[in-house]
């Protein structure tokens, strides 16, 4: 590299914002209580040792502060940080993202030219967009509290309908939590034409309203609204 040349800034050209979510309805954890099958699909995920430990810790606390009660029913948890605190991971949220992008991605699939049409929007989501801080605080509400809720679960088996009992931790509506989202790039080419980023995850998060985070969002639980902050990466 010449005197004259500068290090390319990979940064140069990003947008962050920031965001505060609040559950309009009631969360449930999704943190196995069995550690053993929890580290096997952690390890399994992790790309490195380092974040396994990391996410073992995290489970540890979550059991500790759990009765042997709900344990014994195979109770699904939050983990918690150093302090004790719930807490989400930045990839439950980006997985969200790419959760929405694809629902609504598949929503305009015949409309051509559709701002929300994104064919790749795995890559995408990805490679291009990111979640911070990498622990997300879950911050409840004045007097609210975690508990636990147990409700049935029917399948259908080739001996017949099934039916079960499940428990999750449950964080009541009102919990709120601060993300920022980083785009790499604002402007992104989908088949030759120019898009905003940023404008389609804010568009993603929209979706959150219909389909949330957690155990049993298909059921309505884990929905929430967001606000745009004051953006203090700038």
């Amino acid at each position: 590299m010449s005197k004259e040349e500068k290090p390319i800034d990979i940064m140069e050209g990003s947008v962050t914002k920031d965001f505060r979510v609040t559950f309009i309805r009631e969360v449930l954890g999704a943190q196995s209580s069995d550690l053993g099958a929890s580290d096997t699909y952690i390890s399994s995920k992790a790309p490195t040792a380092e974040l396994s430990q990391e996410e073992h810790e995290a489970a540890e606390r979550a059991i500790a502060a759990t009765s042997d009660e709900e344990l014994q029913k195979g109770a699904t948890l939050f983990h918690r940080n150093a302090d004790n605190q719930p807490i989400l991971y930045d990839y439950q949220f980006e997985g969200f993202l790419k959760a929405a992008a694809g629902a609504l991605s598949r929503k305009v699939a015949t409309v051509p030219g559709h701002e929300l049409q994104l064919p790749a929007y795995k890559k995408v989501t990805d490679q291009e967009v990111f979640v911070y801080p990498r622990e997300i605080v879950m911050v409840l509400p004045p007097g609210g509290k975690i508990d636990f809720f147990t409700r049935p679960l029917r399948a259908d088996t080739p001996k017949g309908p099934r039916i079960a009992l499940a428990t999750s931790e449950r964080i009541p509506a009102g919990t709120i939590f601060d993300i920022s989202v980083m785009c790499l790039a604002d402007k992104i080419k989908v088949k030759s034409v120019s898009k905003s980023l940023m404008r389609l995850v804010v568009a993603w998060m929209s979706y959150g309203r219909l389909n949330g985070l957690g155990q049993w969002r298909n059921a309505g639980y884990g929905r929430f609204t967001f606000e745009e902050l004051p953006n203090t990466q700038q």
